[in-house]
């Protein structure tokens, strides 16, 4: 468990159902089928419902199979068509739409300072993941948050840089909530989850030019393999951008707690008005874990890389279901203490 003066958070991983209990459960459908595999793992029950849907260009019928798979797997498991709720179908692709009309479909659902809260990450691209994090924890939108998110094995060209997750140039897309500062006497530091898509997270590095760089590195992986491919982007991009091998920091590919941690040690090194941003570039665990990150530290910019088509990549769930469960107290404060983050046990 780590802790962030106001925000405690704990990942583990699970293999079997786990009978989750809250009182909105929040879920993404999408082009990923991995969110029905992880409904079906949460086992979930929750007065209440609410389903965000999403398409891609590339393949609106997958989308749209994918969330009929959902519901039937909600009603197997009892329950009741008046308890569910779903928003607009969306596109993925339309940042600002899909922030927009998100925001009202949490505003208008889900009350504020709500006691529990699950919601399932799977299926949903970055910045949606990340934006329903901000929204909820950094909005101070519920108590208890519990992420779900299900292991995913990728196919062999999108490990190996062959293929990738979308068409097209990655735009820099900032989540919103996530505070911006700027100071222009201070450096700019970047920290970059990364991932696979090697030529694009270079690029937009190019792009943005960064005094400092940080890697949260994925290891260990979902897979071996995973691993290694990761190490050797690693070692091109400590030679291209001269990073520091104590600038390097590792964490377990599914573990928001793990990333957290490591996170809130090592921004001990900047002062505490940087303008420290994070490029959430590989798992979403990490991406997540960067936007809390931000809510503890009290700022940072946290941006997602955003194609212009998203590719409806066959990505097949393994089974391995990791919850992590986020308690925050400044729900029960008027504000949160100017505290430093601490170190958990």
């Amino acid at each position: 468990m780590s802790s962030g003066y106001f925000l405690t958070v704990s990942s583990s991983p699970s293999t079997g159902q786990t009978k989750l209990t809250a009182q909105v459960g929040l879920l993404v459908v999408s082009w990923d089928r991995r969110g029905v595999a992880a409904v079906r793992a949460a086992g979930l029950k929750c007065t209440s419902y609410l389903v965000i849907r999403l398409k891609t260009r590339d393949a609106p019928e997958r989308s749209e199979e994918n969330c009929a798979a959902t519901l039937a797997e909600l009603r197997s498991q009892g329950v009741p068509e008046d308890a569910i709720i779903s928003s607009e179908w969306m596109a993925a692709e339309d940042v600002d739409s899909v922030f927009v009309e998100t925001s009202r479909f949490i505003q208008t659902h889900i009350a504020p300072r709500t006691l529990s809260l699950f919601v399932e990450l799977s299926s949903a691209p970055m910045h949606v993941a990340l934006h329903l994090v901000s929204l909820l924890i950094g909005g101070a939108r519920c108590r208890e948050l519990t992420i779900g998110y299900m292991e995913g094995e990728y196919p062999d060209e999108v490990v190996g840089g062959d293929s990738s997750f979308g068409y097209g140039r990655r735009r820099r897309v900032a989540i919103p909530g996530t505070v911006i500062r700027t100071d222009e006497s201070q450096p700019f530091p970047y920290a970059l989850s990364l991932g696979f898509e090697e030529a694009r997270t270079f690029q937009a590095l190019r792009d943005v030019e960064p005094d400092r760089l940080l890697v949260l590195l994925a290891e260990p992986g979902f897979e071996p393999k995973y691993t290694s491919r990761a190490r050797a982007i690693l070692s091109e991009l400590q030679e291209r951008f001269h990073v520091e091998q104590d600038d390097v920091l590792t964490a377990a590919a599914g573990s928001v707690e793990d990333a957290f941690l490591v996170l809130i040690r090592h921004s001990r090194s900047f002062p505490a008005h940087s303008n420290l941003r994070y490029l959430a570039a590989g798992t979403k665990s990490h991406g997540c874990a960067m936007v809390l990150a931000s809510v503890a530290r009290g700022g940072g910019e946290v941006l997602a890389l955003v194609p212009e088509v998203f590719r409806a990549v066959n990505v097949k769930p393994t089974g391995t279901f990791w919850l992590t469960r986020i308690l925050d107290s400044s729900v029960w404060r008027p504000s949160p203490p100017a505290l430093q983050p601490e170190e958990g046990q």
